[in-house]
């Protein structure tokens, strides 16, 4: 099968974290001008903008085209306990993976998107 194609700007850009000691479970939707909005797992909600140098970032990570090889990759069950795991979804392009080094095979880019986010303090 044959990777899908990402755009040089994403349409849509979600994230999704669930699990963790606390059990979490947060969704990050980010609008092509950099406006995101975060929802918990209470249902309350966030809203804020990322800096000009943080929609940088993510318009490179998300037009790269490893992404769509990310998502055709088969994920083995994981070998933490208590671990975030992740669902990065731009556009029609999914990419689930488990935050544990130990399972290796990491997907280097949809990690980073994860990473962009986290330093802009939104999960």
């Amino acid at each position: 099968m044959a990777a899908p194609t990402l755009a040089a700007r994403f349409t849509t850009l979600e994230v999704r974290r669930a699990g963790g000691i606390a059990g979490m479970s947060d969704k990050v939707a980010v609008t092509p001008d950099g406006s995101w909005t975060k929802t918990a797992k209470d249902g309350t909600t966030k809203s804020g903008k990322l800096t000009a140098a943080q929609l940088e970032q993510l318009l490179t990570l998300t037009s790269d085209q490893r992404l769509g090889q990310e998502a055709l990759r088969s994920q083995k069950p994981t070998q933490c306990r208590d671990a975030f795991s992740y669902v990065v979804s731009v556009d029609v392009v999914s990419v689930a993976y488990v935050d544990c080094a130990s399972d290796g095979g990491m997907p280097e880019v949809a990690k980073a998107v994860v990473g962009v986010i986290q330093q802009a303090g939104v999960l």
